[in-house]
This record gives C-alpha cells, structure tokens and sequence, in this order.
C-alpha cells in the first residue's frame, strides 16, 4: 500500500494563485500546463516509468497528447521504462470495468504484474495519434 496523498494537486493554492493571473492567462498568453498523474518507481532497480491515468475511457487531450510525447521522447536515462497509458472502464481495477495499458486490454493480476516491473508493454502506438 502506498502512503496517502497529502493534498490534492487541483487544489493546492499554488494551483489557484495561477489561475487567477492574468498575466498567465491560457488563452491570451498561450500558456498551457500539464501534469503526468504518475512517475512511478521501483527503488531497488531504479526503474522508473510515467503513467498517464484515464477512466470512463477517456483520452489525453490533444494539447496533453503533445506535451507527454515531448517529455516522452526528451528521455535518454537507461533506467525509464516509457510512458504508459492506463485507462479504466469504470474507476478503478475493483469495480467490474475492463483495464487497458497502452490499448491492450488486461487482467488486475497482470496490471499489478506491470506495476512491479515484471510486464513490459512496449508498443506505444497510442502515443501517434
């Protein structure tokens, strides 16, 4: 089990400073902010990995698409193991929906079994769209 988040990343002051500058205004300045729900390590190895998590079936937007195949491709350390999208049916692995990791769909035990560094998924092909 991993230890409980401390806050909320959409709602942390930072977050709602920002948004109430104009001279950071998205549209008007053209400033776009992303972030990658997950970078997941295994410390022993120091394998490490970025996942992208979607429920209900949703998709990166175009904008987020664009920004994590920058960060994707910006990669060069012997030790990452990719960018992965996971996306969920329903909400989670325990309600009864399917689970897809980078479009392939797949077991809990096998999602756990990737989560340990133990099932690679290496076509991206998610990544082209």
């Amino acid at each position: 089990m991993t230890t409980a988040r401390e806050y909320d990343y959409l709602y942390t002051r930072f977050s709602e400073w920002v948004r109430m500058q104009k001279e950071l205004d998205s549209r008007s300045e053209r400033i776009r902010a992303y972030n990658v729900d997950f970078v997941w390590s295994q410390e022993d190895t120091g394998k490490w990995m970025l996942i992208e998590e979607k429920c209900r079936m949703s998709e990166p937007k175009a904008g987020q698409w664009a920004a994590l195949k920058r960060l994707d491709t910006a990669i060069h350390d012997p030790d990452y193991c990719g960018l992965h999208l996971i996306q969920f049916e329903r909400e989670y692995p325990d309600d009864g929906g399917r689970i897809y990791i980078d479009k392939k769909e797949v077991t809990k035990e096998e999602l756990i079994k990737f989560l340990r560094f133990g099932k690679k998924f290496t076509e991206k092909d998610w990544l082209d769209v």
